[in-house]
C-alpha cells in the first residue's frame, strides 16, 4: 500500500487529476507492451501448428507488426498470405501457380520443369478441396488476454508509485 501524503485539502483534487492522467498513460503503455508480448507469442504458436507446418520462407513469421494508435496498439500480419494462413481457403478457384511453384522450389519438393508440375497438381488439389486454416492469432488471443491485467497492474502501481515521489511521501 502507498501512502500519497498532501499539506493541504486544496491539493487533493489536482494530485487526482494528475493520478488519472498517468493511469490512462499507463493502461496504453500497457497495451502496448502486451500487443510486443503478443508478436513474440504468435511466432511460437506458429511454430507449433500442426499436424504439420507448410513453412518455406518465413515471410508469415517475420511479417506481423504492432501499430502504435492513440489509444494503444494492434497487432496485425502484413504478409499476402497471412489471411490463408489464420482462416484457410474454401475451395474454388485455383491459387496463383507462380507463388506455389515457387514454394516447391524452396522446400525442395521438386527441381527445374517438374516443379511446375508438381505446382499444378498442388494448384489443383487447393482449388478442389481447398485449405485448413491454422489460427494463429485466434489461439494467440488467450495468451495475450491473460498478460493484459499483469502488465496494467504493473503500469498502476508504477504511476502510484511516481505520484508517491513526487509528493514527497
Amino acid at each position: 500500500m502507498t501512502t500519497i501524503k498532501l499539506r493541504h485539502p486544496k491539493q487533493l483534487g489536482p494530485a487526482v487529476r494528475t493520478l488519472a492522467r498517468q493511469f490512462d498513460s499507463g493502461i496504453i503503455r500497457a497495451l502496448r507492451k502486451t500487443a510486443r508480448y503478443g508478436a513474440t507469442q504468435a511466432v511460437k504458436v506458429s511454430a507449433q501448428s500442426r499436424p504439420h507446418r507448410p513453412r518455406a520462407t518465413g515471410t508469415y513469421e517475420r511479417s506481423f507488426l504492432v501499430t502504435k494508435v492513440p489509444d494503444g496498439a494492434i497487432l496485425s500480419n502484413s504478409a499476402k498470405h497471412s489471411i490463408f494462413v489464420e482462416l484457410g481457403r474454401r475451395p474454388g478457384k485455383r491459387p496463383p501457380l507462380k507463388v506455389i511453384e515457387e514454394w516447391v522450389r524452396i522446400k525442395r519438393i521438386a527441381k527445374g520443369p517438374k516443379s511446375r508440375r508438381v505446382a499444378i497438381a498442388i494448384a489443383r488439389k487447393i482449388g478442389r478441396k481447398g485449405t485448413k486454416g491454422r489460427f494463429v492469432m485466434k489461439r494467440t488471443m488467450p495468451i495475450v488476454a491473460k498478460r493484459l491485467p499483469l502488465e496494467i497492474a504493473l503500469e498502476m502501481q508504477r504511476s502510484i508509485d511516481r505520484a508517491a515521489r513526487s509528493k514527497g511521501g
